[in-house]
């Protein structure tokens, strides 16, 4: 996207093959930037070296700092124009809002990586540390509150995604009144069959972690009064945190240490690891449990409910 913004603002600048009434009304910064980036494309015979590269970033950045915003005035800002110039279809229309917020993120992270560049690569000589540039770099373009482009695409995110989200749209996905099977859009699944595979792919699981374990399962019943807090959706959160697991899991690790090598004691009773053995065990590890990372539940009525995987 920001290829195509870049040449329609070059065919336009150039006026080369273009005749058009539509202007990205560019300050006197953006076109001496511009200008300067064409002179250099032209003389190394559009070759790509480093100053190509550097005048290639001070264009970029000259459509996105503070001066650019030009203080919010209407239709002042290249990259507002742009978005109107995307948006616009042959027929004077304009395209649906679920379309626009997938190209504003887009130029979202335009704006953050531009940044990111600018601060770690463009200013590394100067006599500010790394984390100052940063932050000064922030501070400019993409503090909260300010009168910047990143923020004022963040606003028009955030409407048109509302827009989108309330856009009332065909229903796409039919189940089977008997329950036999479900269509999304062309596709059918036969639920049976469905169900049947996660019962493989769960017993798949389980044959995986017994030959892991040689056939060792680390408890056979739940403890006593677990408190399974399924609301509580803090990342990170297990009921296997609970304290009643820490014998459990302490002496499921001790047997895979000793069943699979993984450590040694020396004569000087210092513990050294057996790198590729633990490499081994966490490879075996990984087959089994990207099975269940996300098997789903089909529910057994009508209406669908949100299913969240957990504990995988």
């Amino acid at each position: 996207m920001i290829i195509q913004l870049i040449r329609a603002i070059i065919r336009l600048h150039s006026g080369h093959g273009v005749q058009s009434a539509f202007s990205f009304d560019l300050d006197v910064t953006q076109t001496k930037a511009l200008d300067a980036f064409i002179s250099g494309m032209v003389h190394s015979n559009m070759s790509i070296n480093d100053q190509n590269i550097k005048e290639f970033h001070e264009l970029l950045w000259s459509l996105i700092d503070g001066p650019s915003f030009h203080g919010g005035r209407p239709w002042a800002n290249v990259i507002q124009r742009f978005i109107w110039l995307r948006a616009l279809r042959r027929d004077g229309n304009f395209y649906e809002a679920g379309d626009l917020s997938p190209d504003l993120a887009k130029l979202e992270y335009f704006v953050n990586g531009t940044s990111l560049v600018h601060a770690l690569w463009y200013q590394r000589d100067s006599d500010m540390g790394e984390i100052e540039r940063v932050l000064a770099v922030h501070n400019e373009v993409l503090a909260v509150g300010r009168s910047n482009t990143f923020n004022m695409l963040f606003q028009y995110q955030q409407f048109s995604s509302s827009l989108a989200l309330n856009q009332q749209r065909e229903p796409k996905v039919f189940f089977d009144p008997g329950f036999q099977w479900l269509s999304v859009g062309a596709d059918r699944m036969h639920l049976p069959a469905f169900r049947q595979g996660i019962q493989t792919l769960l017993q798949q699981v389980k044959d995986r972690y017994l030959l892991l374990t040689n056939g060792r399962t680390a408890f056979n019943s739940m403890p006593n009064n677990l408190n399974d807090d399924m609301t509580n959706t803090i990342r990170g959160h297990s009921f296997a945190k609970d304290k009643q697991f820490d014998s459990i899991k302490l002496e499921f690790f001790c047997s895979l240490v000793q069943d699979h090598s993984l450590a040694m004691v020396d004569g000087d009773g210092r513990l050294g690891w057996n790198i590729p053995a633990v490499k081994d065990i966490l490879r075996r590890s990984l087959h089994g449990v990207h099975r269940v990372f996300l098997t789903p539940v089909v529910p057994a009525f009508a209406s669908c409910t949100p299913i969240q995987v957990r504990h995988a």
